[in-house]
Order: structure tokens, then C-alpha cells, then sequence
């Protein structure tokens, strides 16, 4: 089974194509799947950000919701 990936997983990856594309070591073609995967690897990113920031979101609002049901006891 595939380990699941992570955003610090993904972003040392995408240093790592960055690095492969600066230093002009690739092909045409490995560029090219470079690229690619890179922008994987960004959406990835992108969605781990997003779902994090609304599960955040989420626990400050219960959180919210807690501290003004003591107050109202």
C-alpha cells in the first residue's frame, strides 16, 4: 500500500524539480514530466491548504459556539 502524501512530502519534491529545472540537467522529455508532476504536486498543495484552513475555521467556530453557551448558563 502507497503511503499517503504529505504537504512537507510534497513541497521537498517540488524544491527538488525546482532544482532539477534550474540547474538545466534534463531532457526535453523529463522536463516536460517534470512539469507535470510538478503541477500535481502544487494543486496538492493548494488542497491541503484549503482543507486545513476550513477545519481550522471549523474548530474556531465551535469553539465560538461553546464559550457562548457557558456564558449563557
Amino acid at each position: 500500500m502507497a503511503k499517503a502524501m504529505t504537504y512537507k512530502a510534497a513541497m521537498q519534491e517540488l524544491e527538488s524539480i525546482l532544482d532539477s529545472l534550474k540547474d538545466g540537467s534534463l531532457s526535453m522529455d523529463d522536463i516536460c514530466a517534470s512539469v507535470q508532476r510538478a503541477t500535481e504536486l502544487v494543486k496538492f498543495c493548494k488542497e491541503k491548504i484549503y482543507t486545513t484552513e476550513q477545519l481550522v475555521q471549523d474548530n474556531l467556530k465551535k469553539l465560538e459556539d461553546t464559550i457562548k453557551d457557558d456564558d449563557n448558563e
